[in-house]
Order: C-alpha cells, then structure tokens, then sequence
C-alpha cells in the first residue's frame, strides 16, 4: 500500500509541475515551488477538514499577493484575501516554503504575470478564484465595508467585474485576459462540485488545463453552460448561459459606469464587440 502511495504521489507531482510548465510557461523550479505550496495547505486542510473553498482561496490568495503591483490594495486585500509580502512570507513558511522557495515565487509569477506571450494568467486567473470563494469576507475586519460597497455598485455582478465583464469594461484585455477569465470561472466550478474530492483540487486544474490544450473541452461552451440559468417555476423566465453573459455585458451598473467612464460610447461598443468576437472564435477550437 505505501509502494502504491508512493507511485500515485509521484505521478500526480508530475502532472501538476507538467500543467504549470506546458500550460503557464513557468520554469521547473517555479513549478515545483507551486506544488510545494499547495501540498503543504492541502496537510494543514486535511488536519482541519477544510472544505473545497477554503483551500481554493487559501492558495489563489497567496498567488495573486506575488503580483503586488497589480493585485494587494484595500480593494483586492478586501475582496480577495490578498496579503502584503510580510504577511505572504510568513503564511508562505508556514506551509512549508523556504526563503529562498519564496524568490523563486516572487520572480517566477511576476515575471509570468506581465509576459503579453503567455496563453493564460496564471495571476489573474489566481485572483478571480480568491474572490469567487467569498471567503474573505469578514464581518469584523474594517475592510467588510469595501467589500459591502463592491457588492451593491456592481448589483451582484462583483465576481463578472473581476472577471470578465471587468476586462470588457476597463478596455484593457488580450486574448490571454478572456482565457484566463473563462477557465477560473470553469476550474472553480469543476474544484467546488458536490463531488469534488478535496485531495484531487488542484488534479482538477490541471487536467481541466490539459482538456482545454487538445480541445477535448471546450472553454466557451462550458463557460456558456455555467451561465445556463434554468427558470424560477416550471421553468418560467428561462434563459440560456449565451443569453445571460450578454446579459451581464450589457449591463451598466455603478462600478462599470465608473470603470469605462474614460471611453466614449464607440470605445464601449468596441470593447464588447472584441470580447463577442472573442467568444464566436473559440466555440469551435479554444483560443490559444
């Protein structure tokens, strides 16, 4: 039984270091750093029963706190758990991260986050799942007002505003921007089923990411099925998940007025034509 144990960590090493270098561009030891972390949350999730969510946020908070610039203010810190770097570092250690493992981070996700070449963000994706866990939201910290606040100018639409809806609205995005909002919403939705296993939650990424490189799974369609909303009474007010995303694009709420107020009106049209186009391209073949 331990020979088995062995063989099956072993493998399952591979796979995940495999999925950060075939799929995010990062360097052995980045990845091998990346696997580190996450089996020393998975030890402390295992010893206090951690449901699927908590581990999720507990680790995309920790990756997107390694993009500062772009990802650790009162907003994200609010919404998203972020950390500032002592606070990181000493989280980071406690799961089992050496000094020098943290460099490796601090310049292995940088360095991926602001590359224009790379597919995905891994980054970006981090932060989208940080907050789609809500789990830090934190009825006594000072910062519960900001997250208050988010919630009610963006009218329920804070997790599309940090996805999505968000990138169409600031009018900076790539394709690797669309990639990266897509995959975190499906990844989270695939790693918080009823079924998911809380062991095989980072497995689930990777073979997600594996599915989506030889279009076995297609991103969009999934995307557009997370989005299928079924109705209230026998199906009254129907509507499917492509209905509802130009739904949640058309929107205009306080946060998205506030956030595309620097565009004229064909500035604005243009960006959701772009992300429309986006979509169109990769119902097919995925967008590389």
């Amino acid at each position: 039984m331990n020979w088995t144990k062995a063989i099956n960590t072993k493998w399952e090493k591979r796979t995940l270091v495999m999925d950060y270098v075939n799929t995010y561009g990062f360097d052995r030891a980045t990845a091998e750093t990346l696997y580190k972390l996450q089996e020393g949350i998975l030890e402390k999730a295992d010893k206090e029963n951690w449901s699927n969510k908590k581990v999720l946020y507990e680790y995309n908070r920790l990756i997107a706190s390694f993009a500062p610039d772009s990802y650790v203010s009162t907003r994200w810190k609010a919404i998203c758990g972020t950390e500032e770097k002592e606070e990181r570092d000493k989280l980071c250690k406690e799961y089992g991260l050496s000094s020098g493992d943290i460099e490796t981070l601090e310049k292995g996700i940088v360095t991926q986050h602001t590359d224009s070449e790379v597919s995905k963000d891994f980054a970006h994706e981090a932060v989208q799942i940080a907050a789609f866990t809500e789990e830090s939201w934190d009825f006594i910290s000072t910062d519960n007002a900001v997250h208050n606040l988010s919630h009610i100018v963006n009218e329920g639409l804070e997790h599309e505003e940090i996805s999505f809806k968000g990138d169409v609205d600031s009018g900076r995005y790539s394709d690797s921007d669309f990639n990266s909002d897509l995959d975190a919403i499906n990844y989270y939705k695939r790693a918080t089923a009823d079924k998911a296993d809380r062991d095989d939650i980072f497995t689930i990424g990777a073979d997600y990411n594996s599915g989506i490189s030889d279009n076995s799974i297609n991103r969009v369609n999934e995307f557009y099925d997370n989005y299928d909303y079924s109705g209230i009474i026998f199906g009254w007010g129907k509507k499917s998940g492509e209905d509802v995303v130009e739904d949640i694009i058309e929107d205009e709420t306080i946060g998205s007025n506030h956030i595309s107020s620097p565009y004229s009106d064909d500035e604005k049209e243009k960006h959701k034509k772009d992300f429309y186009d986006y979509l169109e391209r990769g119902e097919k073949k995925n967008v590389k």
